[in-house]
């Protein structure tokens, strides 16, 4: 069927920018070379499943060099993979054995869950030791040199691209979606209580009726919740492409509404008015929750340097304090001297300030201030508040672009 559907699938063999491109590809098709799995499968490999991962790397390291050697001899024709013995551990064990010590403590994606999947663990992935597949088969679309070869699309994707176009077969049911009040649900939840009667399909999916609350904020830097009651769609002439200093970006029409800081008011502009620098107001989400957080800490504090309060609830106060630390502060500890330091930098003081009395009011502990060259740095030393901020918002303890709200303060109450 590909050959009558994909005539360009068999014309792109003989495409010369293709061959040249993907010259190992056209060759093991051919049988003129062996696909690398076959050669990694006959290389030897002295190792013991036992070994800490930085071992087995720097093992794989040295037999990569042995690895691409032997693939040379073989693909010159000089050695024969027939007279070569099949050994007890390979190249390609080795791999394996890599990949479960991964597992033990899952670092696959850029979200490093650190679960033990070989236990049964669940990280954000969902898959543990087995990957669900949602589907198989044969591929005829896209580039003509991929066609006809077999796809299998798998559950588990650990990406949350804004507009996936195959979310429905690759994000398992039991992952978390945000909803308009920024609570985070399980998608089969919400799908089993939409469902009062039977679901249609649509295309392939399963629908159920609802309606749809729009996440917004008004004129006033308010969320809001707005039920949507129409949807247009037009094309737009020009478009404007913005990017932040860490990279991200953002595609949007020229009379797109983005909110920045100005004199300590946030204020919606137009993408078509941002000039370069501008600050742009990136939010995640606002919960409107009704009840307070209490804090829940399994660790009891040792002796400590000062004594001071154990917080039992999430406070304004105590959330302005790691508003704080998250912004302009830091955590650190001398384990050698036993000293731990909670510190907040600012140039401002009348932050430094209000910084001082939250914490005051939260641990019962007074910072103490420095000045140096127009800089205010106030400082504790406190194991007991230490050990308690690193539990309740161990975001702190990360460097400052990996920082984000903890939870515990997005769950709380908004009063």
């Amino acid at each position: 069927m590909w050959r009558i559907l994909r005539r360009d699938a068999i014309e792109v063999l003989n495409d010369e920018r293709a061959k040249a491109s993907l010259a190992r590809y056209f060759a093991v098709m051919r049988n003129d070379k062996l696909a690398k799995f076959m050669i990694a499968k006959r290389l030897p490999a002295e190792f013991d499943e036992n070994d800490s991962l930085r071992d087995l790397w720097f093992k794989h390291e040295k037999l990569t060099e042995e690895f691409h050697r032997l693939q040379d001899e073989l693909d010159s024709g000089r050695v024969n993979l027939e007279n070569l013995d099949s050994p007890e551990k390979s190249y390609l064990d080795l791999k394996i054995a890599i990949a479960n010590k991964i597992l033990e403590s899952c670092h696959f994606c850029n979200r490093q869950c650190g679960i033990n999947r070989l236990k049964g663990e669940l990280g954000y992935c969902k898959c543990g030791t087995q990957i669900t597949v949602s589907s198989i088969f044969e591929h005829i679309g896209e580039e003509p040199e991929l066609v006809p070869s077999g796809t299998i699309f798998t559950m588990g994707c650990t990406i949350r691209c804004l507009h996936c176009q195959n979310w429905t077969i690759c994000v398992t049911g039991d992952s978390l979606v945000l909803l308009s009040d920024g609570t985070l649900t399980e998608i089969n939840k919400i799908f089993n209580e939409s469902a009062n009667g039977e679901p249609r399909e649509l295309l392939g999916s399963l629908c159920v009726p609802t309606n749809l609350n729009i996440f917004s904020i008004d004129e006033k830097a308010k969320a809001t919740i707005e039920l949507c009651d129409g949807v247009s769609k037009r094309l737009a002439n020009d478009l404007i492409e913005i990017m932040t200093r860490t990279g991200r970006k953002i595609v949007v029409t020229p009379n797109h509404l983005l909110y920045t800081c100005h004199n300590g008011l946030i204020i919606p502009v137009s993408a078509e008015k941002l000039r370069k620098d501008d600050y742009i107001a990136a939010l995640k989400f606002i919960p409107e929750i009704k009840s307070f957080s209490k804090i829940n800490i399994g660790n009891p504090a040792p002796k400590a340097f000062y004594r001071s309060l154990q917080p039992v609830v999430i406070t304004s106060e105590l959330c302005r304090v790691i508003g704080y630390l998250l912004g302009d502060g830091h955590l650190y500890r001398y384990d050698r001297k036993g000293l731990y330091n909670i510190v907040f930098t600012n140039a401002d003081q009348s932050l430094i300030e209000d910084y001082v009395n939250c914490f005051k009011r939260v641990f019962g502990l007074e910072p103490k201030v420095l000045k140096y060259k127009g800089i205010f740095r106030a400082m504790v030393r406190s194991i007991d508040v230490f050990n308690f901020l690193s539990e309740v918002a161990p975001q702190l303890l990360a460097c400052s672009k990996f920082r984000e709200v903890p939870p515990i303060i997005m769950r709380a109450d908004n009063s």
